[in-house]
């Protein structure tokens, strides 16, 4: 009995397993190359209920299942999306496994994080540009361009060879005349030669309150190999005027008596090199000569030989050996006088950290004396703001020359001795860049002086017969507290406004009881206008505040504020022809800029320019 029950349920089992192979080759015939298992239809069964099984089985039968022999291999393998679907039943909703490729991740820029596009505004008209939402933080990402290839064209040899000639002529009251020539040629060698012509004159109502100018000046750049340039230049100045503070006009001496004549010769010669950014080592030295003659024919003669030296190590660092020399002599009399000052400034240059570092020392000898003298700079940013931080400290020494003194003081005797200045210098300031087009900034500085030049004047002489004069001194020691600030607003070309603002204050003095003849403020406006191509318009307005002097009765005084104000316009009439006209001292009021000497009223000059190309 045990044996038949056997067979029995052993026969069921085997019709068991036939029904459902029979059942997956029907399927299969039906849908060739597609892997889609499909179940019986739900029944009353729970035999074939138990033949429900999940996604992941039914794929890991289709293994072990027997394909139809009609069904291709290169079918099954050629198909790149894969679906497994469930039967649509009532209760089972359908199921689809979608595999599209296989996904490379990518790490993104860090200048992209969190910079997304604004939303597009709709126009029917045109395709709007998007606008950006740049992050605070990403503006100050270090921008770096791509490597530029340049490409070069080579003009005719014919539009090379150019020619400008200028003639400039004007004339105005108080028998103000100006008279300007420009020649500038263009070789085909790509050498450029200009030379300047100027002559000026003017005479007031105090018949020496007179002034003439005369200036000749050539400026030649002769190209070398490799865009080497050399630059050169020669200027001869000569001015003649008469001291006429504290004389009467009814004075009967002669002019010769009053004469301050100034003769000034010189020239400059430099060597550079406009691809420098291309080599590792930069040097561009430089030679001034200048001779001047002043007054009862005392001399000067100048020379100074420049030569900044840099070492690129790489893009981050360098090292400068900047060397310098001067030579004055300057010629009173018989005796001669000389000052020499050779310096050295060996300094490494740090631009690393978002800020530019300048450390290094400054062996110099002044007339034989070995001193050394600090020299450090730090420039940065600060991150995330407008602001931009300056700070240094170095030391300066000025080879003091009778041209110089001059062109403080035009009254000037001739000194009686001419010294070295040299300023301590610590300061710190800031940069501001507001907005497009607006930068302002202000710096701070602690100066210590030795040997500053003063103006006073000259006691002991008669005014009547030789006028007023005065003298250079030289301070042993001054300790001052200076301001200097900016504030510059530009829209492209068209318009231009900028000013400039210089403070002093004396702590300490030692041998004087003010410093004669300095400025304690001075405030300096310009502006220039474009409204379109033919009209330019150009302005000042400078401010100042009365210096102190030693009146005739040797009791100081503080001369006036003053306010000066100019402006100049241009109109274009042809290609060829200008007119202009310029105005100064607009507000009539004479000011003394040197105690005794006030100047002209207000003065009105116009004239054209005329201008030939070839």
């Amino acid at each position: 009995m045990n044996r038949y029950f056997t067979y029995i349920i052993f026969t069921l089992l085997c019709l068991s397993l036939l029904t459902n192979v029979e059942a997956q080759k029907k399927l299969k015939s039906k849908k060739k190359g597609v892997v889609t298992k499909t179940i019986a239809r739900k029944t009353k069964s729970n035999k074939q209920k138990k033949v429900k099984k999940s996604k992941s089985k039914i794929i890991k039968r289709r293994s072990t299942a027997r394909y139809d022999e009609n069904v291709s291999l290169n079918n099954q393998i050629s198909t790149s999306v894969e679906q497994v679907k469930l039967p649509k039943t009532d209760s089972i909703p359908e199921k689809v496994v979608t595999i599209i490729s296989s996904f490379k991740p990518q790490l993104k820029n860090i200048a992209k994080i969190n910079f997304t596009n604004a939303s597009l505004p709709i126009d029917t008209s045109s395709t709007s540009p998007l606008v950006y939402n740049v992050p605070s933080q990403n503006l100050s990402f270090q921008y770096k361009p791509i490597s530029l290839v340049p490409r070069s064209y080579k003009l005719d040899s014919q539009l090379l060879a150019q020619k400008v000639y200028t003639l400039q002529v004007g004339y105005g009251n108080y028998f103000h005349h100006f008279l300007a020539s420009t020649v500038s040629i263009i070789d085909k060698n790509d050498n450029t030669h200009s030379l300047f012509i100027n002559n000026e004159s003017i005479t007031g109502a105090h018949h020496l309150q007179s002034q003439k100018d005369n200036l000749v000046k050539y400026v030649g750049n002769y190209s070398l190999y490799n865009n080497n340039l050399i630059e050169t230049q020669i200027y001869f100045k000569n001015s003649d005027r008469y001291r006429y503070g504290l004389v009467p006009d009814s004075t009967h001496y002669p002019n010769s008596n009053f004469t301050q004549n100034y003769t000034d010769f010189g020239g400059r010669i430099a060597y550079l090199n406009n691809n420098s950014f291309k080599h590792k080592w930069i040097i561009k030295p430089s030679l001034l000569l200048n001779q001047f003659e002043g007054q009862a024919r005392a001399t000067n003669t100048y020379a100074l030989f420049d030569a900044p030296i840099v070492a690129h190590i790489n893009k981050e660092y360098q090292i400068n050996l900047d060397v310098s020399y001067s030579y004055n002599q300057y010629s009173p009399s018989k005796i001669h006088q000389k000052n020499e000052i050779l310096q050295f400034k060996p300094s490494l240059s740090l631009n690393k950290w978002a800020s530019f570092i300048l450390m290094g020392v400054s062996p110099v000898l002044e007339n034989g004396k070995y001193a050394m003298y600090p020299e450090i700079n730090f420039k940065r940013k600060l991150a995330d703001t407008i602001y931009t931080l300056n700070a240094g400290w170095n030391t300066q020494l000025i080879n003091n020359q009778y041209t110089s003194l001059v062109s403080a003081n035009p009254w000037l005797q001739k000194p009686v001795e001419m010294l070295i200045t040299k300023k301590d210098h610590k300061f710190i300031g800031f940069d501001i860049d507001y907005a497009k087009g607006i930068h302002y900034g202000f710096n701070l500085s602690l100066n210590e002086y030795k040997n500053l030049p003063l103006f006073t004047k000259l006691m002991g002489t008669n005014r009547q017969i030789n006028g007023l004069q005065y003298k250079s001194i030289f301070e042993t020691k001054a300790s001052t507290i200076e301001l200097d600030a900016y504030f510059k607003f530009q829209i492209s070309n068209h318009f231009i406004f900028f000013n400039n603002t210089h403070y002093i204050q004396f702590n300490s003095l030692t041998d004087n009881d003010k410093p004669w003849g300095i400025l304690p403020l001075e405030f300096n406006n310009s502006f220039s206008w474009k409204p379109n191509d033919k009209l330019t318009l150009e302005a000042a307005a400078n401010y100042f505040s009365g210096a102190a002097f030693m009146g005739e009765q040797n009791v100081s005084f503080d001369a006036k504020n003053a306010l000066v104000l100019s402006a100049n316009v241009n109109y274009v009439l042809t290609p060829q022809v200008k007119a202009w006209i310029k105005g100064d001292n607009l507000l009539d009021k004479p000011y003394s800029r040197w105690a005794e000497y006030p100047s002209l009223g207000v003065q009105l000059i116009a004239g054209i320019v005329y201008s030939l190309h070839k």
